[in-house]
C-alpha cells in the first residue's frame, strides 16, 4: 500500500493511493445546477462566486483521489445549496464491500 500525506493548515490528510475511498461528485453537482438554474457555468464561474481557485476546482473535478480541506467543501456546499453527502461519497474498499472489513 502506498500512502501520501498532504498537509493543510494544522490538519494532516492521508490518502491511500491504491484505494480511493472518497469520491467527489462535483461534475454531477455542476450538471444538476445547470439543469435547475437553466444556465451554463464553468469552473471559472464557480471560482469567482466561491473564492476558491480554479486549480483546486479542476483537481477536485479531474484528479482521482484528490484530498481537500473542510473550508473548500463548505464553500462548495454553500454554492450548490447542498449537503456534504451530495458533494462527496465514501466508497467502501473491496474487502469492506464483501463484508470482510476490519
Amino acid at each position: 500500500m502506498h500512502v501520501c500525506t498532504t498537509f493543510n493548515t494544522s490538519v494532516s490528510y492521508f490518502l491511500r493511493l491504491d484505494v480511493f475511498m472518497i469520491r467527489f461528485k462535483l461534475g454531477e453537482m455542476m450538471e444538476k445546477k445547470r439543469f435547475t438554474d437553466g444556465r451554463r457555468f464553468s469552473i471559472t464561474d464557480i471560482a469567482a462566486e466561491t473564492g476558491l481557485s480554479r486549480v483546486t476546482l479542476s483537481k477536485i473535478l479531474n484528479q482521482k483521489g484528490y484530498g481537500t480541506g473542510t473550508d473548500t467543501i463548505d464553500r462548495l456546499c454553500q454554492f450548490f445549496g447542498c449537503r456534504v453527502e451530495d458533494l462527496m461519497e465514501h466508497l467502501p474498499e473491496a474487502n469492506e464491500a464483501n463484508g470482510a472489513g476490519n
